[in-house]
């Protein structure tokens, strides 16, 4: 019992631990909780069967000891009795069957006597050596004494009725028997006395261990209850603690989060720190900042991609003028190139002139006038090919202008296309095909600023070879005036027209090969001007692929506006 009793005592312990035990998991608790139930109703289970196996033997003790010697004791009594009433009918009666029968009946209860006896004694003999034991013990002994005096005083009071000597045995019966059996009696009653008294002992020991067991399962059952109580309560607060509301208002507010219904829940704000209720009003709120984030900045895209679409536009068309200004230069170059070719072919012709001049100038001053009519002629050409090579400045110059409209386009282009590659790296994954595109456009206005530049040199180096064509014819018409007025003030010069001729000669050689050079470089910028159109044409489709992807960019930000339109924040 002590040892139940500190056991209960260590679980009332264990018990009170645990609600102070307030981080440990639901789970945990709830296993701590019942498997401490199990062990209490366990208990009580083990105490209960060891009480009843207690009270069974007690019982079995009372009726194989305590009781089994009384009924020997009764019998014994009773069989001592019986062999003194046949004693006393045999020598009252007369007839000899009667007689043996009585006799017969006497060793009967004799034998009957001594083997109750003998049980009685191996009886009392297993006792324990204690006070009730040795009592039992010499009272039985007391009993086994008269009983080996009075048993064979009956036994010769047989012999003798059985032999004819009635008054021998009356006498025997009178002096010997009746006080033995009196005696055997008053022992026997002695001993009955006591094991009534032991009786009433163990009846007595039981009733107390039956009220003792009886409080101690009352007090188990109670205390059982007790804890189950604490428990349950402890369990209850704890998982009210842990949940903050019923399991059915969490499903209901997990339910309509769920739905997209992101407005303030009440019920957290009142809720324990730590709960499940609380827990799912900070994901409320976290997810209803997420989704107010998330739709400014899909606006932020909306807006962005509206933006760079209309910029795109303004490119495209930007490059569309650049096309149709390219075509305009290309067509400028191609004339330009005609002029070089027609100076080419007049240079060539003055140079056949003047050696026919100078074949002329020969033969004498009568082919003065035909000299100076051709130099005349010469001159008008000179001039004609000083207001080409004039005229081809200009254009040079024009050139020079839409070089830089060019590169003014590109460096916007550029810059158009940088700043869709950062808006295209904010929006991330969304942007990564506008970045490849924002990044396509931006090599291709780098190309253009390179061939720009090249267009640009080359220009500088036909305005270069326009300008000193330009001086040559200058210096050539001046000679040619002086020629005309030598050969006018003088026919007689013809060695200084020839020598002349020949320095017009050799100018007109210059003069040509100049104008196959011009022609060469206004080929070569035709061919870069051609790759400058290609490059607008380049440009143009990646502003139209830009403009597809912005285009793309925007419906895909609407479409982010609408899902973020289905929740309620």
């Amino acid at each position: 019992m002590r040892h139940i009793l500190g056991c209960t005592i260590r679980i009332l312990k264990i018990s009170w631990r645990l609600s102070m035990l307030n981080s440990w998991s639901v789970r945990t608790r709830l296993l701590l909780g019942f498997g401490l139930m199990v062990v209490i109703t366990f208990m009580i289970s083990a105490f209960s069967v060891i009480s009843l196996n207690e009270s069974n033997l007690r019982f079995s003790n009372y009726v194989d000891g305590l009781d089994k010697r009384m009924g020997l004791m009764n019998d014994l009594l009773l069989a001592a009795q019986q062999r003194a009433i046949s004693a006393r009918n045999l020598v009252l009666i007369t007839s000899a069957v009667e007689r043996q029968a009585e006799a017969d009946a006497i060793n009967t209860e004799h034998q009957k006597v001594k083997k109750l006896l003998s049980e009685l004694v191996a009886g009392v003999n297993v006792l324990p050596p204690s006070a009730e034991g040795n009592n039992a013990r010499s009272l039985v002994a007391e009993i086994e004494k008269i009983e080996k005096i009075y048993g064979p005083v009956a036994l010769e009071i047989t012999r003798l009725a059985m032999s004819g000597n009635d008054k021998a045995a009356i006498d025997m019966m009178n002096s010997e028997c009746l006080p033995l059996l009196k005696k055997l009696v008053t022992s026997v009653m002695n001993y009955k006395s006591f094991n009534s008294s032991l009786a009433q002992a163990s009846i007595s020991d039981s009733q107390n261990e039956y009220k003792n067991t009886r409080n101690f399962l009352m007090f188990f059952c109670a205390l059982a209850i007790t804890i189950g109580v604490v428990l349950t309560t402890l369990i209850v607060r704890g998982l009210s603690r842990a949940l903050g509301a019923e399991p059915t208002v969490l499903s209901t507010i997990a339910q309509r989060v769920a739905s997209g219904d992101l407005r303030p829940i009440l019920e957290a704000k009142m809720s324990v720190a730590g709960s499940v209720l609380s827990s799912l009003g900070e994901m409320q709120s976290r997810l209803s900042l997420l989704i107010s984030q998330v739709n400014t900045s899909s606006a932020v895209i909306s807006d962005a991609a509206v933006d760079l679409s209309a910029a795109t536009e303004q490119t495209r068309i930007g490059v569309g003028n650049q096309r149709i200004e390219i075509d305009q230069v290309a067509t400028a170059i191609h004339e330009m190139v005609a002029t070089t070719l027609e100076v080419a072919r007049n240079s060539e012709e003055a140079a056949h002139a003047a050696l026919n001049a100078n074949l002329h100038a020969q033969t004498g001053g009568t082919m003065a006038k035909d000299a100076i009519a051709q130099i005349k002629r010469l001159a008008s050409e000179v001039s004609k090919s000083a207001a080409a090579m004039a005229q081809l400045k200009i254009e040079s110059l024009n050139i020079g202008g839409v070089l830089q409209v060019i590169t003014s386009v590109a460096d916007q282009t550029n810059l158009l296309a940088l700043n869709a590659a950062i808006e295209a790296a904010r929006a991330g994954d969304a942007g990564r095909g506008f970045a490849v595109v924002a990044d396509e456009v931006r090599t291709l206005a780098k190309r253009t600023q390179g061939a720009t530049l090249e267009i640009g040199a080359l220009t500088a180096n036909l305005q270069k070879i326009a300008e000193e064509a330009a001086g040559m014819m200058e210096v050539c018409r001046g000679l040619t005036d002086e020629t005309v007025i030598q050969v006018s003030n003088t026919g007689s010069s013809v060695e200084t027209i020839v020598g002349m001729i020949d320095n017009i000669q050799q100018m007109v050689r210059q003069i040509a090969t100049a104008g196959e050079e011009q022609s060469c470089v206004a080929e070569e910028i035709n061919r870069s001007v051609t790759s400058v159109r290609n490059i607008a044409d380049d440009s143009a489709l990646s502003c139209e692929r830009t403009a597809s992807s912005s285009n793309d960019l925007a419906e895909l930000g609407a479409v982010l506006q609408r899902q973020i339109g289905k929740f309620t924040v």
